[in-house]
């Protein structure tokens, strides 16, 4: 979970590494200087909420002993003791090696309420998007 929070909270990390040690008020300003926001902003306060909430679940002691003793665990140490490879591992290293395209199409609608409107713009979507 620790390593979670640095990865999503990533931009306060770069300005503090020991920002989960910060006192709430330390934090708030800090989130306010990353974001320039307004302290009475409701994003800074969901952003210190939210990280206070996920902090209570992890363990930042433990995720710094465990980078200063050499000793992780890898997944490739796991495949070699069982001589299998664990389903979330081969899922990831199988996720990792596919391609894929996709298309994201914003439409920006009119300030209407006439159906017909909404009917020509939708069809003319299909007739030239999909060929239909």
């Amino acid at each position: 979970m620790a390593e979670g929070v640095k990865e999503a909270f990533s931009e306060l990390y770069k300005r503090n590494e020991y920002t989960h040690d910060l006192t709430k008020e330390k934090l708030k300003n800090l989130i306010v200087e990353s974001t320039g926001l307004e302290s009475d902003s409701s994003t800074v306060k969901g952003t210190l909420g939210t990280f206070l909430a996920l902090k209570a679940y992890a363990d930042f002691d433990a995720e710094e002993q465990a980078e200063g003793s050499g000793d992780e665990v890898q997944d490739e140490s796991v495949v070699q003791l069982s001589g299998k490879i664990p389903p979330a591992v081969q899922a990831k290293s199988q996720a990792t090696n596919t391609i894929g395209i996709s298309y994201q199409i914003n439409v920006i609608l009119p300030d209407t309420d006439d159906p017909a409107v909404f009917n020509a713009i939708f069809g003319a979507m299909r007739e030239h998007l999909m060929g239909v």
